[in-house]
């Protein structure tokens, strides 16, 4: 990770392609010379060739910097304990930034961007930016309100809105959220009506099936201290062993963003769009969901999630009943957990999903292979298909 450091002077120095509005997005670490995708590098009256689009959005995860990376404040605390853990968390935030984060800003942005500047400035003086990158890397994970990784752009009446649920996480001794108050202050100021469609990407899934919900919902608590000092030990070896971590592991953050989600779908934030949907991955589970609590009347926007990790497939419709009962067995277990953890369950207002059937030849239970999703937006329509080869 801390190869993308030793070219940061280098990158930091060379101009951006004139007229181009995506930055490069690489892979870090390969070697030292920083290089633009071959959207960014081809002349202006050059064809794209069979490039799929000229620019992508690109938000990390915990696998930029390590495994379940800001779990817990348990977690934050064991590795800022370990001695190669400064030179792994500066390198890849410093990498991230370089490699992908530049490239999520606009133009504009990117001309007033103080660190960009900064490391610049420091490169014809010095012929070496690492030093101020390191410390701007430092600081964004130990004061995550001093950066702020989320975006949003919208392209006619689509508003897209990518979420950071990884850096910019509030994990304190006395805290716990999935943003801090900055980037969630942020967020609601972006969750607004008057658009066609809302899309709120985060790499995280913000609905999941129900039982996993409750059993993230009743971990936190746990680890929290509902069950004492004793049981919240447990909890969180509970929590980190089997990466309960998404969004309904922070509940306060779930209902905090079901309350935005649902007053731009009232339409009391705006006129409402006409729908609403979450983009995610990370789980290794691909489905389609929708809210089925609070049902939309009419003029409301519909709501619903579309997790695109294409390793495995759960359509409810298609798992024989002897599956289906099974699983609502283990839902009204992992309710009474959450419950018994004095968790208070989903108000009656919030949203709940209910898993789509797109076709009726999917795989059998044992075997659910899936195929990645693409998602088409016109006007005020949108559509979900899946692709054979990827994303078309």
């Amino acid at each position: 990770m801390r190869g993308g450091r030793a070219c940061a002077s280098r990158a930091a120095a060379r101009p951006l392609p004139e007229g181009k509005d995506r930055a490069a997005v690489s892979e870090a670490g390969q070697d030292e010379t920083a290089h633009w995708p071959r959207s960014a590098r081809r002349g202006p009256d050059e064809q794209p060739a069979d490039e799929a689009a000229d620019f992508e959005d690109t938000i990390f995860d915990d696998h930029d910097i390590r495994d379940d990376w800001n779990t817990s404040y348990a977690w934050r605390r064991e590795m800022w304990s370990q001695p190669w853990w400064k030179d792994r968390i500066t390198g890849g935030i410093g990498s991230y930034w370089i490699y992908q984060h530049l490239g999520n800003m606009s133009p504009q942005d990117r001309a007033s961007d103080p660190l960009l500047a900064k490391l610049r400035e420091a490169s014809d003086t010095t012929g070496d930016a690492g030093a101020v990158l390191d410390e701007f890397a430092e600081r964004a994970d130990k004061e995550p309100a001093s950066t702020r990784w989320s975006y949003a752009h919208d392209w006619g009446g689509t508003r897209l809105i990518v979420v950071d649920s990884r850096c910019s996480r509030l994990l304190t001794a006395d805290r716990r959220g999935m943003l801090d108050d900055e980037e969630f202050d942020w967020l609601d100021g972006q969750c607004q009506g008057g658009m066609d469609h809302l899309l709120i990407a985060s790499s995280l899934p913000y609905l999941l099936p129900m039982a996993i919900h409750h059993a993230e919902s009743w971990n936190e608590a746990v680890a929290g201290g509902a069950w004492g000092k004793r049981g919240a030990g447990v909890g969180e070896k509970i929590r980190q062993a089997a990466d309960l971590e998404h969004w309904a592991a922070f509940e306060r953050s779930f209902r905090d963003v079901a309350a935005d989600v649902i007053a731009v779908g009232r339409g009391e934030r705006g006129p409402a769009p006409a729908s609403i949907s979450f983009l995610s991955g990370d789980i290794h589970y691909s489905y389609l969901a929708r809210v089925t609590e609070p049902l939309p009347a009419a003029g409301e926007a519909r709501e619903g999630a579309r997790p695109a990790d294409p390793v495995a497939d759960d359509r409810g419709p298609l798992v024989p009943q002897r599956h289906r009962d099974r699983r609502a067995v283990r839902a009204r277990l992992q309710r009474a957990l959450g419950e018994s953890a004095r968790r208070r369950p989903p108000q009656r207002d919030g949203p709940r999903e209910h898993h789509l059937s797109p076709r009726r030849d999917g795989p059998r239970p044992g075997k659910r292979k899936s195929r990645p999703k693409c998602m088409t937006v016109s006007g005020q329509a949108t559509t979900m298909r899946e692709t054979r080869k990827g994303f078309e």
